[in-house]
């Protein structure tokens, strides 16, 4: 089944919606991608880059509040880590 094929996808496909509460932290997480490290994997998002995210773009100010949005979107990056690991392995496993 293809959208292409005018036909809808499985209902696994189609995402959840989001909580607006939490709409920020996954926003900040696609737009601190591109400041992860590359070698020879992709690394996490420096933790200086989610603060400074978090202060100048987002306007956070408080130690508790910089605290939460660095946890949002560390957690966010792990599972993005987690993931992008478990398909590398799976095709090196194919090769």
């Amino acid at each position: 089944m293809h959208i292409e094929d005018g036909e809808e996808p499985p209902e696994v496909c189609i995402a959840p919606p989001l909580s607006p509460a939490l709409t920020r932290y996954v926003e900040a997480f696609h737009y601190l991608s591109s400041d992860r490290p590359v070698g020879m994997d992709v690394g996490a998002i420096p933790t200086s880059a989610i603060l400074a995210f978090a202060r100048e773009i987002d306007g956070v100010a408080g130690r508790r509040e910089l605290l939460l949005y660095l946890r949002m979107v560390r957690a966010i990056d792990d599972e993005f880590l987690r993931a992008r690991r478990a398909s590398a392995e799976k095709e090196r496993e194919k090769r």
